[in-house]
């Protein structure tokens, strides 16, 4: 019975007696407590150094061998929170026994930069160079490449439950069924900073990377040359943002598009350069889901199908703000921009130059659509609309623009009213404060309309005029406006155009162009178009031009050059003293509450 109320009591801490010698030794206690939650802290955050270059089919965790340790070990030994870092004489560690497994939070590298690859062994068997599950990672100045998986997901990354950071890394060579560089799964998130994705397959789709289900962010980052019959970058389920990122000379050659985006997804593009890019449907984005662009170039894409640069389907949108279209080919309809039945756009204060397709030069819409304060100039049509068609049923609101310059060759001069600038086929359309002037088609028009309704809200300016309809529908309408009237002519017979400021995007400038006015104060084109768009908000300050793969990142301070060994035994010593500490103080307490007397609290 004295045992158990000594029992209380020691948990109590409430003497009757004794409160000084009783304080003291509570003390001790509470500050031995104390020290080894700060013990323990300092443990977590341990730096783990890779100092073997191959690999271990079985990990040893007895840390004795601390002189050789592989890859593979660090991750099995490190606890989450902890960082492995890499030997000044390893620049490459070769993977052969298969995934390396990572399901606790960690950050590798940022010391050096060093390569880790699958072996390239013949012998070596097919794997995911990581598989990450559940964690938080970090990699900084890595090099993921020739991991492959022919018959599964994910050639260098497969994201499971995760949260990936890469910073200053490149992701290359790397091949899979799904996802050649990344795969993203289960609501994984990939954050890639200032990272190269270069050269990557995939036997059936993702090239780049495959969203199943997440979210990716690219910042300061680039995709490249990353070439396979499917889709470079597949969002299915998800999100995706591009922030002055690039990407430049990627392949989709038998289905999908440098981008394509399912119903339902997200793809935000801001101050970012698309550039060389080509698809079998689409020469830059493909969505289904919703497109929102800022502050971007699209220039050089090509595609077999529609949409040189952006293609919307099915129900999808996009925003389009403060963007250059340049020198983009479709073999069918809009050499920059198409927009299908049921989809929508908002296009503002953009610029086309010299963009190529069968109908609509630089845009060609059947969907609903705005076009406003947008430059058009020199872009073509093999048929139809050389800068704009809008087509079967579709609604269209063209506001501000200058559509000048630009040529459609339809084949058909007896009868078809081609449109050398803008074409309306079985349409509605809503025109206010347009200049179509100086386009050409065979029989010279501007603007050809056929068996559409037309409506204006006024102060439209057009050379050539012909179809079903009537033109000029409102008193401030006028037809047979030259392009030498209103424009500066340049050298080539083109409205001269002049950059506006420049916005940032990406590694480049967008160059928004608009045609320069001729200064006679009687141009009715001034009064028309009036200032130039209101320019976008400031941007960030443009990141300096770089090779195929962003410059490494300042690696972050690294802690002092401790051994791990004596690292250790301090540790073990601290712990075998607390251990002491403890074990009299406890005993110096139970002595002292024998010889007085106690009550409950």
């Amino acid at each position: 019975m004295e045992s158990d109320s000594y029992a209380l009591h020691f948990l109590s801490f409430q003497p009757i007696k004794g409160k000084k010698m009783s304080s003291k030794i509570a003390k001790i206690l509470i500050f031995s407590v104390l020290a080894l939650l700060l013990l323990s802290g300092v443990a977590a955050a341990q730096e783990w150094i890779v100092t073997a270059a191959g690999d271990t089919d079985k990990v040893n965790n007895d840390l004795t061998n601390l002189d050789s340790m592989t890859l593979r070990q660090a991750i099995s030994k490190a606890s989450s929170g902890d960082t492995i870092v890499f030997a000044e004489n390893i620049s490459e560690v070769n993977v052969i026994y298969g995934t390396l497994n990572i399901s606790k939070d960690l950050t590798i590298g940022g010391n050096n930069r060093v390569v880790v690859k699958r072996s390239a062994a013949s012998t070596t068997q097919d794997f995911t160079v990581f598989t990450i599950t559940g964690n938080d990672l970090v990699f900084r100045q890595l090099t993921i490449e020739n991991g492959y998986v022919m018959n599964g997901t994910g050639g260098a990354i497969l994201a499971d439950r995760a949260n990936v950071t890469f910073e200053s890394c490149v992701i290359q060579r790397n091949r899979a069924d799904f996802g050649g560089a990344i795969y993203v799964a289960n609501g994984s998130r990939i954050d890639l900073v200032s990272t190269s994705i270069y050269k990557n397959n995939a036997t059936n789709d993702g090239s780049a990377i495959y969203i199943k289900n997440g979210t990716v962010s690219l910042y300061n980052a680039v995709i490249e040359d990353n070439n396979d019959k499917c889709n470079v970058i597949y969002v299915e389920k998800g999100q995706l943002t591009l922030d002055q990122s690039r990407l430049l000379s990627n392949n989709a050659t038998a289905k999908g598009s440098p981008v394509n985006a399912a119903a339902g997804t997200t793809v935000d593009i801001r101050d970012s350069t698309f550039s060389n890019n080509g698809g079998f449907e689409s020469g830059g984005i493909l969505t289904r889901g919703t497109l929102i662009i800022g502050n971007s170039v699209f220039d050089g894409g090509k595609t077999n199908g529609s949409g040189g640069a952006i293609t919307v389907k099915d129900g999808g949108s996009v925003i389009v703000n403060y963007s250059l279209f340049r020198n983009n080919t479709a073999t069918e309809d809009g050499g920059a921009i198409y927009i299908d039945a049921n989809s929508n756009a908002t296009v503002t204060g953009c610029t086309f130059l010299n963009n190529v397709a069968k109908y609509g030069g630089a845009f060609f819409g059947r969907g609903t659509f705005t076009i406003d304060s947008c430059t058009a100039v020199n872009n073509t049509a093999t048929f139809f609309g050389g800068a704009i068609a809008v087509w079967n049923e579709a609604k269209a609101i063209l506001t501000k623009n200058a559509i000048a310059g630009n040529t459609a060759k339809a084949n058909n001069t007896a009868r078809d009213p081609a449109g050398g600038g803008l074409n309306i086929s079985r349409a509605d359309a809503v025109l206010t404060n347009n200049v179509i002037v100086g386009n050409v088609d065979p029989r010279e028009i501007d603007f050809g309309e056929e068996n559409s309704s037309v409506r204006s809200n006024g102060n439209n300016l057009v050379g050539v005029y012909r179809g079903n309809g009537r033109f000029p529908i409102s008193p401030s309408d006028a037809t047979g406006i030259t392009m030498n009237e209103v424009f500066v002519i340049d050298g080539s017979g083109l409205p001269a155009v002049t950059k506006a400021t420049g916005y940032t995007a990406g590694y480049d400038r967008v160059q928004i162009y608009t045609v320069e006015l001729n200064s006679s104060p009687n141009n009715p084109a001034a009064s028309v178009l009036g200032n130039q768009p209101p320019a976008p908000p400031a941007p960030a300050p443009e990141p300096p031009k770089e090779n195929n793969t962003p410059p490494p990142s300042e690696p972050p301070a690294k802690e002092s050059g401790r051994s791990m060994v004596i690292t250790y035994i301090v540790y073990a010593v601290i712990a075998v003293a607390l251990m002491i500490i403890i074990a009299v103080g406890t005993f110096a307490y139970i002595r002292y509450r024998k010889k007085k007397e106690y009550k409950f609290g």
